[in-house]
Parts: structure tokens; sequence; C-alpha cells
């Protein structure tokens, strides 16, 4: 993880237009959380490794579509 930038949740929910209150869910989903650290009660999101995330999560999404 050299050189990866941090974006906070309500940089993501900016970013990607969900509600702040989806973030904190995917940030503490017991499965597959978006990668993160937490400071004290903050949370940073690496930047790399959410894209990673995302593309695994939408290749999900789209499976689960064509199924139906």
């Amino acid at each position: 993880m050299k050189n990866s930038e941090f974006m906070t949740p309500k940089q993501v929910r900016s970013r990607y237009k969900v509600s702040l209150s989806q973030v904190y869910i995917l940030l503490n989903d017991p499965v597959d959380p978006i990668p993160h650290f937490r400071f004290g009660a903050s949370y940073r999101i690496i930047s790399d490794e959410f894209y990673v995330w995302l593309n695994r999560h939408r290749k999900m999404m789209r499976r689960e579509s064509d199924a139906d």
C-alpha cells in the first residue's frame, strides 16, 4: 500500500452519490467491508483498495442481475 491516498466517508458519498449512512453500513459490513482504517471515531478509506472492492462488487451485482 505504497503512496495510497485516503478518502473520508463524506468524500465517497459525494463522489459516488450514495447516502452517508449507506457508506457507514458498507464500512461495517461483517463479510466484505470497504477497506479502511479507523483513527478514533474517524474512518479513512484506502483509495486503491476501495476501487478494487468496488469493481468486485460491481461484478457480483452484474452476475446477480444476469441470474434473474
